[in-house]
């Protein structure tokens, strides 16, 4: 069945090519006219991959981790980092025309097409929830959330509603709280699903699953997007499509 929502792609890279070549290759089988925005972290230099798949393309010399460790909280270096990744995202998603924007990583492969609807601001595998301690914690500053489970999404193959990820990203107080008192809310670090996750749920939207998302380490071919599908990485570009990347 065809929806008529529409889907573009998030994708930061890093040194990791054979992988990304099959990530994207992977999308392009099936979305064939989506906005692909391709960022390179301070990685090498994909351009010529951007032109062969059709993708917007943005070298950064800088770059902006998905996770920042303790010690990172404890420098107050994720501040920085966070804030740096926030502007990336934003720049990104702005430049995407479609309404949904599916997060993709070296280890996501798209198997099929999404056939179902999004019902959700952040749509994806969600098995995890906030702990009882996090919630209740916040609660203290946020009295509308409720005793009940929040689950958290936002890794590889995630898809969240653009409009709903840049209309939090907007609320500087809300991010700038989360990152003040990541450690006192409960958690040891900082990784960016988590962190998107909760930013959403405290400007009062949702997430929830899609269920043709799920993590599989080996080739699963019932889901539409696979994440944790780790068999190209390490792997050497093939001859004939080294001129893709260029090493850096």
């Amino acid at each position: 069945m065809e929806h008529c929502q529409t889907i573009g792609a998030y994708y930061q890279c890093h040194k990791n090519p054979y992988a990304t070549f099959h990530c994207l290759f992977s999308f392009r089988s099936h979305y064939p006219d989506s906005t692909i925005v391709l960022i390179s972290d301070n990685g090498y230099d994909y351009s010529e991959m951007a032109k062969c798949f059709n993708c917007i393309y943005i070298h950064d010399n800088s770059n902006a981790k998905f996770i920042s460790t303790h010690q990172d909280i404890i420098s107050g270096s994720h501040i920085e980092n966070m804030n740096r990744l926030i502007e990336r995202v934003k720049t990104a998603f702005i430049l995407i025309k479609e309404d949904y924007v599916i997060w993709l990583e070296d280890d996501v492969f798209v198997r099929n097409k999404i056939q179902e609807q999004f019902h959700y601001d952040l749509n994806g595998f969600c098995p995890n929830m906030f702990s009882r301690f996090t919630i209740l914690k916040l609660k203290e500053n946020y009295p509308f959330l409720e005793e009940k489970e929040y689950r958290y999404s936002g890794h590889g193959g995630s898809v969240f509603k653009k409009q709903s990820l840049l209309e939090s990203f907007e609320n500087k107080t809300r991010v700038e709280e989360l990152l003040r008192d990541w450690l006192e809310i409960g958690f040891y670090e900082l990784c960016q699903d988590v962190f998107f996750s909760l930013l959403l749920t405290l400007n009062k939207k949702n997430v929830g699953p899609y269920m043709g998302h799920q993590d599989f380490f080996i080739e699963n071919m019932i889901v539409a997007v696979q994440h944790q599908y780790k068999n190209f990485y390490g792997l050497p570009m093939p001859e004939e499509l080294k001129y893709l990347v260029k090493v850096t």
